[in-house]
């Protein structure tokens, strides 16, 4: 397919990397193969132990929308993500994990979309692959528009949107204030190091920002499936319940609805029986907030509702169900 040749606005695509030596050159051509060609590629090496910088530098001499950056150390992924993002010049801007690819009209697609200044950020579907097994997530029944409020409500209670960045457009302005590398919970998790939460974080403030958000019912991104990613690293359990902290701080300092709120501790206690959240002092529903007397209705009485829906959802039954709780 030949480059659209257009005067697009100027995009960067970030990619943070470490150690993908093996990954990293399929994921910078597909970002220099898109078909529109006003782009810079962003490589923010976080201090790789193995050839990935090297393979870096070889792209680059070969064409100069390469731009590498290489940490003295390694800061953590998502200050490695920040470092990348503070570095780019677009006036759009999205966040390329180094382990994934991008369709050659990834932002053909998605840049138009952005020109409405009412739509704060574009997501597409992606496809999830290893090997020749794959799935496919993020599709809605047709190109278009959501209202933000319904988009955050969504991620919140784990529908299929993304939790991660990397298959939206975003603009950069709100990709540098946005993006939070500290978020402060109860637990004192953290999320700068981990990495699981600042992302879909991300997702939520941009979304609270505009009064709609976009996404084009096609495949154009594809997320890699395999041990060294950041969720396949961790258990699904510390994955679920980080997130959750992460929603339950969205939801204390903004103003959810009383059913939203419901609907989240019903969820909050479907996880808590299902995941043991101990080893990160999660052990009941509070311990998600600092604030829980402040939050709107009555705390107790949401929380006891929380457990009937769980209850009946989990064991499909209206009858008691006796259950020990676990020491704090």
């Amino acid at each position: 397919m030949e480059p659209t040749k257009t005067n697009s606005q100027f995009c960067s695509i970030i990619i943070p990397t470490f150690n993908r030596e093996h990954l990293i050159r399929e994921t910078i051509t597909s970002a220099l193969a898109q078909t529109v060609q006003n782009i810079e590629v962003i490589v923010q090496d976080n201090a790789s132990t193995d050839a990935t910088w090297r393979v870096v530098c070889e792209m680059a001499l070969s064409d100069g929308r390469v731009r590498p950056e290489r940490n003295i150390s390694n800061i953590g992924p998502v200050r490695n993500w920040v470092a990348g993002i503070r570095r780019a010049r677009g006036e759009f801007g999205m966040l390329l994990w180094s382990d994934d690819l991008l369709a050659p009209n990834f932002l053909e697609k998605t840049i138009p979309i952005l020109a409405d200044p009412s739509i704060g950020f574009v997501y597409t579907g992606v496809r999830i692959f290893s090997g020749s097994k794959f799935r496919d997530r993020y599709l809605r029944t047709a190109t278009g528009t959501i209202d933000s409020r319904k988009f955050i409500e969504e991620l919140i209670l784990w529908a299929d949107v993304p939790v991660s960045p990397g298959c939206a457009l975003f603009r950069l302005k709100d990709l540098k204030n946005c993006l939070t590398p500290e978020i402060l919970t109860p637990t004192g998790s953290d999320f700068a190091g981990h990495g699981i939460g600042p992302d879909a974080f991300l997702l939520l403030k941009v979304a609270g920002i505009y009064p709609r958000v976009a996404h084009v019912s096609e495949i154009l991104a594809f997320f890699r499936a395999h041990p060294g990613s950041i969720s396949a690293s961790s258990t699904k359990a510390r994955v679920v319940l980080h997130y959750d902290l992460v929603f339950a701080h969205f939801l204390e300092t903004t103003s959810p609805s009383t059913m939203l709120l419901r609907r989240f501790l019903s969820i909050l206690r479907i996880h808590l029986l299902l995941y043991d959240g101990r080893p990160w002092g999660l052990s009941r529903e509070e311990a998600f907030f600092f604030r829980h007397r402040s939050l709107p209705t009555s705390f107790r009485f949401l929380l006891k509702k929380s457990w009937e829906l769980a209850r009946r959802k989990l064991f499909n039954t209206k009858e008691p169900v006796v259950l020990s709780t676990p020491a704090s």
